[in-house]
């Protein structure tokens, strides 16, 4: 297969990025078509309030996947088949996800589709978009066992005065800006599974970059505190 388009997104490195789509609202991004098609490719897209997105898992490639992995949702330390798991690392690299659809236009030559809720790392190349159709893909009987409750949220503390004293004017306005995204990406607590509850490393601190800020954050008596945030380290 080829790829008919690219996402450009907050997520600029694997870490912190929610394991399902829909857990982050503030995550927005957008899938660049390839030069060669035109609007009349996503002509009627609008009429859709979300869609599927199949892409590539492009981080994933030279890792070797194991028939037996260990959910975070199980804590790390139960084991499902590869195939009773949403696991990146798969025979093949394909992942799908169903996103809420903002609106689509057009930047110099390729048409754009903005997106709301994915969890795509940046670059991304996608393979096919198609419609969500709530009459088909929302299945009111379906079950899921042991992936059926919502993922826990930890709370977030943010002194967004104090960590944003160096920054000038521009900087400090577009921290403000992305700083709802930061926080809602972070109290999913992007730590391995098994650095959580009773084994975790009490002040053990943390580095992640979401959108244009590189943040550092330590987790105290169960919440977690950004302590530094800056901008010329990001990619």
């Amino acid at each position: 297969m080829e790829s008919i388009g690219t996402i450009a997104s907050p997520y600029k490195q694997r870490f912190a990025i929610p394991r399902q789509p829909g857990l982050v609202n503030s995550a927005r991004a957008k899938i660049y078509l390839n030069p060669s098609f035109s609007k009349d490719a996503v002509k009627g897209i609008d009429e859709f309030s979300h869609i599927w997105v199949i892409f590539k898992f492009h981080e994933s490639r030279g890792q070797t996947f194991k028939e037996v992995v260990r959910p975070p949702k199980l804590g790390g330390k139960v084991g499902r088949g590869v195939f009773a798991t949403r696991s990146p690392f798969r025979p093949n690299d394909i992942g799908l996800s169903v996103v809420k659809l903002l609106g689509y236009g057009e930047e110099g030559k390729q048409v754009v589709l903005e997106v709301e809720g994915g969890d795509f790392l940046d670059g991304t190349p996608v393979y096919d978009i198609k419609p969500y159709v709530p009459y088909a893909d929302a299945l009111e009987d379906a079950t899921s066992e042991w992936a059926q409750n919502e993922e826990p949220r930890i709370t977030v503390k943010c002194d967004v005065e104090l960590l944003t004293l160096g920054f000038d004017n521009e900087d400090r306005e577009r921290f403000n800006m992305q700083v709802e995204f930061i926080r809602e990406c972070l109290s999913l607590d992007p730590r391995p599974a098994h650095e959580r509850g009773m084994d975790a490393r009490e002040g053990q601190t943390w580095g992640v970059i979401l959108g244009d800020f590189e943040v550092k954050f330590t987790v105290q008596a169960g919440v977690l505190i950004i302590t530094q945030a800056y901008i010329e380290n990001c990619v």
